[in-house]
């Protein structure tokens, strides 16, 4: 039984992406949409810029971050706030929906399949909707097919999620467990 909630993550492989020089916050998620959406088996409409404009981290144009991604141990459930806990551990920034759509656009092929790739925020920064503060998440599914949604805060998360923190980068070039 793990002693900590930090216990109950595994790093499962780190990427490296760089934000484009001409990125901008407030239209971003916009952008990413009509350039991909035809790429997603589903896409959920609550995704905008509107809704994801609150973010604890706006991301940096040309900045190079180092993405951990960190897999929920085997047969375990977590909080929200475990999810929280992780992040501040790590001294990860939180990116909300613009992270994730930055992660699946450059290293779509190196996600793991079968997995859905989470990136937090404070709750009060994410969207409410449905009764819930939704937190966004891309899942890569085992038959190639890719889903850009939404989980809920409140909610617990299970070991099929994967947290993606994005961090300074890392020096030496990243390494690919597993």
């Amino acid at each position: 039984e793990p002693e900590t909630p930090c216990d109950k993550f595994t790093l499962v492989k780190k990427v490296n992406v760089t934000i484009p020089s001409d990125y901008n916050h407030s239209t971003h998620l916009t952008t990413f949409c009509a350039e991909n959406r035809e790429k997603f088996y589903g896409y959920n409409d609550l995704i905008t810029d509107e809704n994801f404009a609150r973010v604890s981290h706006k991301l940096i144009p040309s900045k190079t971050y180092t993405v951990k991604i960190f897999g929920i141990t085997t047969g375990e459930q977590v909080t929200s706030d475990e999810c929280l806990t992780k992040y501040r551990e790590e001294k990860a920034y939180l990116v909300g929906a613009q992270g994730v759509s930055v992660v699946w656009k450059q290293q779509r092929k190196k996600l793991p399949k079968g997995k859905w790739y989470v990136s937090f925020d404070e709750k009060e920064n994410l969207p409410f909707a449905g009764g819930f503060h939704r937190v966004p998440d891309v899942a890569a599914h085992s038959h190639g097919d890719f889903h850009f949604d939404l989980g809920s805060f409140e909610d617990d998360w299970y070991d099929y999620y994967c947290l993606l923190c994005f961090c300074d980068e890392e020096t030496s070039e990243p390494s690919t467990l597993g």
